[in-house]
Formats: C-alpha cells, structure tokens, sequence
C-alpha cells in the first residue's frame, strides 16, 4: 500500500517564470541517486547544511561513498540520509541497507542540531518474513517496524527507540513526518492512528487517539496525518487527511470531528493541539476531494497549509471562504485560534484527463511569507487569480501574510517526449534560501543549471533574488530594431552588471539572459563578444534601472549586435587532450572558427608535430607531408567551427621534462587579426600526471601585457579514470574576481559537445551531457576530454601580484576531483629586462611538497643561477649550476619554506629568463 500510495504522489515539481519572469534563482542543483521518482525528507539547518532521504536498490557510488546493499536480498529497497553543505557538497551519508525493505521518512531538527528521522522496516518484494533486522551504526534494529532514530550532525546514530505495534496493524502507508519541540520532546503519527510522544528520557507515551466513528470503508487508512510541526508556544499542529467522522482523544478530553464520508474524496484535516494532547481547535474542508499535504507556523502562531486534489479537483469551501472551480491545489492561512483568513486556489485548463494530482510543499519565513511548490498538468496555470505565464507542469509561488502573491513561476522540467516529473517536499534555511527535492528528466533546465540525469535532484533557490531580463539578437541590418526574421545572437555571450560585479550569460539557442540580483541600481553592458561585432540596441550601448523588489523582475531589456561588414578573420587554437607521458599515445585537437562576418569560402589548415613525436592517425584523415599534415575545409561560415584531432606517439627514452612544441596554422588572405591565424603549444613530457588538470598558456606577464588586456588561455583537461562510463561530466571554476575579469570569458575549444554558463560573480560551469567516456582501463585516449576558455586579467593588477586559478571536476554521481592550481605572475619590475634569453624550460612538480625538479635546453658551456624568490621579491635559494651545455635536470629542496607562492627564475650569462611562479604545499 506505501508504494502504491507514493506513486500516487510523485506527480510533483519546482516551477519557473516569475511575475511576468522569473527572478528567483536557482544556485545549483544536485542529483541524488534514487531508485523512485520521489522525494522523501528534506529539513535544513541554520548553517545551511540540508539533509535529504532517498532510497536505493543494491549498490549506488554517491560523491566517493560506497554504498552496498544487502547480498542476501538484491530485490529489496535500501534507505539513504545525506548531508549537504550549503555549496551543494556532500558531507556524508548515512545508507541503511538491511534484507528487509528501508526507508526514512520525514525529517525534523531540534535545537541541538540532531536530526530525528523515523525508519520503517518493512518485507520487501519475494523477501524474507524473519530475520530483517539489521544494525545501524552499532545500533541493533531487530525486526520489522518503525523506529525513531536521533542523529548528529556528523551522521553518528545516538539513539533507536521503537514501540510495539497492535497484531492487527502492519508498518504500511504514508507517515507524517515528526516534530520536535523545545524540550526535546519527539511526536509522529504511528500507523494505528496514534499521535505518539517521545520524551528525552525514551520513554513513550500516547499523545492523542484518533477514533474513528462513522469511518467508511476503503483501501487506504481512514485518517491520515501527513505533516506535522511545532507551534512558537509549544504546540503541535498537524494537516492531513479525513474520511469519515471521528474523535480526538487523549485520555481527558474527546474532540469530535466531522469528515467526508469518502475514502476516495476525502476532507483536510488541520489540527493544533497541547503537548499533552489537548485539541486546541480543528478545522476540516467542508467538501470533498483534497487532502492537506504539508503545514508551517508563523511566530504568532497562525498556520498555513498545503493541500492538492487527491482524485478530481473540486470546488473548496474551507470556514467561510470558498474557492469556486476545478481547484488542483491551494493554500490557506488559519489564524493561531483555529479560524480560516483566507485561501488562494492553484487552478487551469486541464483537459480530459482533470487536475488531480498530489502537489505538495510549502514553507513559511519569520515575515509570515509563504513559500509552496508543486505540479499541474494544466496549459494556462492560475495561481490565485494571477495567471502565470511561460510553459511547463512545474510551479513555485509565494504569498505574503495578507494573501497577496508576491511571485509565481513555472518551469518545464521535463523535456519533449519524456516522462516522469515532480517536485516533493521543500525547506527554507533561517538565511531564507528554499531548499526542494524534485524529479527531473535528464537534460532539464532550472535556470543557469541543467539536470544532466534523470532523476531525483536537491535544488536550492534564493527566493530574495530580483532579475532584469532580454535578449540578446543579431541585429542583420544594424538598425538598432529587433526585425522580423532577425534571430538570436548565435553564440553565449556575457551581460555583466556593473553595481553588483555580476556575470550571466546568455542562451545560445534563444539569445535570452536573465540577471539576478539585489534591489537597487542596475547598469548592463554586453562583453565577451567578438570584435567584429558592435552593440546597435540601445543606442547608449547600456540600460539603466532599478533592481524590483525581490521576487519581481524587469524585462524585455533587450541587446542588438551588429555585424561590421567585410571582416574576415579566423582563429586557430591547437589543444592537448591529455600530458604526454615516453611509450604512451597523445592527442591534439585542432580548432579553426571562423570569428568574422564573412564566409570562408575555402581554406587549409596545418598541424606541424614536434620532432620527437611519432605520428599514428587523424580524424578526418589528414594529408601527411613528413612532420606536417593538413586539411582543407569549404564554406566556413560565421560562428562556424571544424575540428580536427591527431594523434602521436612518444618513444620511450624520450626524458620527463622535454618540452614539446607543436604549431598549427590556419592562414586567411585579407584577415584583419591573422596574430591568431596560429598557434605554437608547448608541451612538458612528464613520467607521471594527475590527468585532471589545468593549464594556463602564460605563466607570467609583463606589466605592459597586462596594460594592453593581454588574455589567458586556460585548458582543463580530465580523465574517466574509474571502472565504468562516465555518462556525464561537470567542470566548475570560480574565477577570481579581483585578478580576473569574467565578463570577458569566451570558449575557445572543448573535446566533446558541451554547455557553459557563467554565473553571479564568475562562476564558470560547462557541463558535458552523454559524454560517454569509457574508463582509461578500457581506451586510455577516448577517456579523456577538455575544455578550453579564455579571461583577461584586471587592468589593476600590478607588478608582483599573483593570479591563481583552480577547477573541480564532477563525473555523474562521484566526488568532485579537484585539479592543481595553475598561476600567472605578473612580473616585478627587476624580473625581465630587454634583451633576455628565452630558455625552453619547466619545474615540477607544481605545486611541490618538498623537491622541486628543474628542467631546461642550455646553449653549450652555460652556467645557470637558479634563484627562488619570494612573494616580495626576496630571494630565498640561490645555487649557481655549472655544466657543458644541453638538458639540465637540477633537484631544489624547499622542504623548510613556508607554504606559499614563489617566484623561480633562471640566471644565465647571457641574459635572464622570465621567472615563473610555484607553489609550496
């Protein structure tokens, strides 16, 4: 019947568009392995940590945690509690993985910071009828039943309470989620309609008896409380579901009740009573059809409910309020003393197949604003009487504490063709961020983030944020006006907003953007374009205005980028997939993009390999001239790109520190930039590697460069280097706003087909969908993949400061894999000086623990200083070498130095090479 009954109530969702857009924004999303399309509990605590429930079947591999489920019984289901950190990082789970079917239910906090969570053991499909019991953090669980378990915020289990269950009740159906008071005192509803008490001691009580009078008969229990909590004065409240009459009873005191006598239209039931069990007030629908899904409190103790259709979406009269029409859910505010004040009805055109449905969610702030989600299958969405625009069966609303709508959004999070979708339970932080558990098929969109795999998935929301919105289009005939027949600008580009330093871009495909911010003063600017493009709406090349009110948005603040006429120019980039190791094969990929706004009728491309490296193969083939192959290509339009891979080999007495160099060129007869016409990668061969990595093409700059914008390079590669494929890969990097300008990010390459998006203050994320990478074990070059972007520095950088940059890798469900981190020095003005000679050399490893080896190609009969110094400049190591000439391979020891930065350079008679920055572990 539980399963059944959940699967009923899986036909929910998060929602998108606000009033008319959308303005709260989605900080990320997390996909959590789970065998049902359902959520489960979710509760978070004041540091912003969430706690969320699932279950799983067998074995999952979930951010580096193994989780195995009984040999015994492979067809049972096994429970999962996991705690997120407020970055969306897995802190730790807690599996539950017995022969019996497990499952946590609803979470609550107390004020210590332990959760309480109650699980259900219970016989699974063709399982075994004795001998399920299983134990739990050295907690023994005996048998079939529920038990209430208090946890710590580290995931150690302090406590397991059960009580006996009546012969004639089985563990079975929905169980409201628990509460905790200020004492520390435990409630949940038990399965033979008990209100049950826990007290800090373990001891157990019956709070309260719901007796049925009149109850009709049917599959499911009669009265159902699916949602309780607690009140500011102490009180537990509670909203669920009534089928029939009955009575509230505990011991002193008995409250009749009066409900539909329907199993299958049933009333909402919503209830405060005393902690020791006395009825306060309770109030039930006076129609049938809906039951009440999820209940909060406000600070002066008025209620507020969710509640959804359960078979058909009727009328709803609640007190003296009515809500007319097919109402598929709605939500209501009942004072503290039990009277209704008002409702506000979610409503549409649903078609023949009606609006029913289990939507459900809903949280309240310290404002008295409420917060709900859910899902409706209708084509025009009403909430209210506001009708909310954009497309999608998924929904989130907020209402103030007068029954205003402050914003409605919705969002379709279930792509073309595809089905299953929901959205489940929600929680707000006291920092007020919304916390939701929702299901979501592979590749769905929630603002700047994507559901890469279907599935059940954490999502966060900041509901304060407000958001400026349009279009960015490619204005053909320069005339400042979006014509019909003009589309969207055809690349991502940045809108940047000067007051906040934030950093959104826009959607390839629609040319859309949103920017979310603080109220206040807003000024966007359009960068990260090519410069053969220039801004033709507005006029002023910005627009200006005020950020709304949160939850609001402004939009249609749209951008026209004109192309100037006759500008051919083609940009070539030559990129590693991997480092290349002596025995071991490499792989280059070749890019040329065609930047201008011209077509390239035809062309030819060139890959010159390095003398040391033994070409094997190309795709598409290549014309092979000695060390040189070359391609032609034909109608290369604007924003066109054609790839081309090669692949090499090295011999095997090939030396670690060799510096390869490779070049590609692409020439272009007229092109107005042909520096970029090609491109030279040199390349450090290396005995070993961390094959997750970044790179960036200069490791230090001048001053001067740094005056004239002079970009970086940078390239993170990574390797599937587990045992099965990689169906999805995620590569996160915060560019440092203060030494990096993210506005002006642009892609340069990438291995595989993939999607980028930068965020807030420079969040960079490019995700990589059905990227399929087998593991190295099984093809060491297809397991490998990259992408390639370019930032310029800030202008204000001066000599001697240092730009670091870092990235963190994510394949499908495991633990992000952080890379190393890649620096550029901008250099003091005693490091260069005209005339210097240019040495082909490297130091590794970088960053070092406690040798630093230092490879170089030397003129015959040179003498070299090899100096460290310093963050200012200072030396610290100072050893002169002298040898014949050729490879130097001289060893540092810094085991004593502090960790920091340093800068290392090599003195040579002949001149002084630019220095190159290192990192002290």
């Amino acid at each position: 019947m539980k399963l059944l009954l959940r699967l009923a109530l899986a036909l929910l969702l998060l929602a998108g568009g606000s009033q008319p857009g959308r303005a709260q924004q989605v900080n990320w999303v997390r996909q959590i392995p789970s065998y049902f399309n359902y959520g489960q509990g979710i509760v978070s605590d004041a540091n912003g940590n969430v706690y969320t429930t699932t279950q799983y079947e067998n074995t999952v591999h979930f951010w580096g945690h193994h989780c195995d489920g009984s040999p015994a019984n492979q067809s049972d289901y096994d429970a999962l509690l996991t705690r997120f950190d407020v970055n969306g990082d897995v802190a730790w789970v807690l599996p539950s993985n017995g022969t019996a079917n497990e499952d946590f239910s609803e979470l609550a906090l107390n004020a210590a910071g332990n959760l309480t969570a109650v699980l259900t053991l219970q016989q699974s499909n063709n399982g075994p009828t004795a001998g399920v019991g299983l134990t739990l953090d050295g907690h023994v669980l005996p048998g079939f039943g529920r038990y209430l378990l208090e946890i710590s915020p580290a995931g150690r289990v302090l406590s397991v309470a059960s009580r006996p269950l009546p012969a004639q009740t089985y563990p079975s159906g929905l169980m409201g989620s628990p509460a905790v008071d200020a004492q520390f005192n435990k409630y949940y509803f038990a399965e033979d309609s008990l209100i049950v008490k826990m007290a800090p001691s373990g001891a157990m009580s019956t709070l309260a008896t719901f007796r049925g009078t009149n109850l009709s008969s049917g599959p499911f229990t009669y009265v159902t409380v699916y949602n309780t909590t607690i009140g500011p004065q102490g009180d537990l409240y509670g909203v669920g579901r009534l089928s029939g009459n009955m009575t509230i009873d505990n011991g002193t005191t008995s409250v009749p009740i009066s409900g539909q006598l329907s199993t299958s239209a049933p009333s909402v039931l919503v209830f405060r009573m005393s902690p020791t069990g006395t009825v306060r007030w309770a109030v039930t629908t006076a129609t049938a059809g809906h039951i009440g899904m999820a209940i909060g409190v406000n600070t002066a103790g008025d209620a507020y409910i969710m509640a959804s259709a359960f078979s058909q979406a009727n009328a709803v009269q609640l007190g003296s309020i009515s809500l007319t029409g097919a109402t598929t859910a709605f939500v209501a505010k009942i004072s503290a003393a039990g009277q209704p004040q008002w409702a506000r009805s979610v409503s549409g055109n649903c078609g023949a197949g009606g609006c029913s449905g289990a939507q459900y969610g809903l949280a309240v702030d310290a404002a008295g604003n409420c917060y709900l989600n859910g899902s409706s299958p209708a084509t025009s969405l009403t909430i209210g009487s506001t009708l909310v625009p954009g497309t999608g069966t998924q929904y989130a609303a907020s209402f103030d504490a007068a029954g205003t709508l402050r914003w409605a959004r919705r969002l379709n999070m279930r792509p073309a063709v595809t089905n299953g979708y929901g959205i489940q339970p929600m929680s707000l932080s006291s920092s007020g961020a919304l916390y939701v558990l929702g299901i979501a098929q592979a590749n769905a969109t929630f603002d700047q983030q994507t559901a890469l795999l279907a599935g059940q998935h954490l999502i966060r929301i900041d509901p304060t944020q407000a958001s400026v919105s349009g279009t960015v289009y490619l204005d053909q005939n320069g005339n400042g006006v979006r014509d019909a027949g003009e589309g969207p600008f055809p690349q991502s580009v940045v809108v940047s907003e000067t007051g906040q330093q934030l950093h959104y871009n826009t959607n390839a495909a629609t040319g859309q953007y949103y920017a979310f911010g603080q109220p206040g003063a807003y000024s966007l600017a359009l960068s990260g374009f090519s410069p053969h493009y220039a801004v033709s709406q507005p006029g002023a090349t910005t627009h200006s205005g005020t950020f709304p009110t949160g939850g609001q948005v402004v939009s249609n603040l749209d951008f026209g980028l004109r192309p100037l006429a006759n500008h051919p120019d083609v940009r070539v980039s030559l990129t590693p997939y991997g480092n290349a190791r002596p025995g071991f094969l490499t792989k280059y990929r070749l890019t040329v993009e065609n930047v201008g706004t011209t077509t390239v009728a035809a062309g030819t491309a060139t890959v010159t390999l390095d003398a040391r490296a033994s070409y094997v193969g190309s795709s598409p083939a290549a014309a092979v001239a000695g060390r040189t192959l070359s391609w032609t290509y034909a109608s290369l339009l604007p924003f066109g790109r054609q790839t081309f891979d090669v692949q090499f080999s090295l011999a095997v007495n090939v030396a670690a520190g060799t510096v390869l160099s490779s070049s590609a060129e692409a020439p272009l007869t007229g092109d107005l930039t042909p520096a970029d016409n090609a491109a030279t990668t040199p390349q450090t061969v290396t005995s070993s590697f961390d094959p997750n990595d970044i790179a960036v093409n200069f490791t230090q700059l001048t001053a001067q460069q740094i005056a004239a914008g002079q970009p970086l390079d940078y390239t993170i590669r990574f390797q599937n280097m587990g045992t099965d494929t990689a169906f999805t890969a995620v590569l996160e990097d915060t560019l440092l706003a203060s030494h990096l300008m993210p506005g002006s990010v642009q892609l340069l390459a990438q291995s595989h087909n993939c999607q980028w998006t930068l965020g807030g203050r420079g969040v960079l994320t490019v995700r990589f969908a059905n990227i399929k990478l087998p593991p190295r074990a099984t093809n060491v070059i297809a397991s490998q993949g990259f992408v390639r972007f370019r930032v310029r520095p800030q202008a204000s950088l001066t000599a001697g400061a240092i730009i670091p940059n870092s990235a963190r890798i994510l394949f499908d469900y495991n633990a992000p894999v952080r890379t190393n981190t890649a620096t550029t020095t901008v250099l003091l003005p005693t490091a260069a000086r005209p005339g210097q000679l240019a040495l082909a050399w490297d130091a590794y490893p970088n960053p070092v623990a406690d040798a630093l080896t230092i490879s170089a190609d030397l003129p015959a009969g040179s003498r070299v200083t090899v100096e460290l110094l310093d963050a200012l400049g200072r030396p610290v190591r100072q050893q002169p070498v002298a040898l014949p000439g050729g490879a130097l391979r001289h060893t540092l020891d810094v085991r004593d130095l502090p960790a920091g930065l340093y800068l290392l350079r090599l003195r040579t008679p002949q001149g002084l090479s630019t220095s190159r920055s290192v990192v002290r572990q």
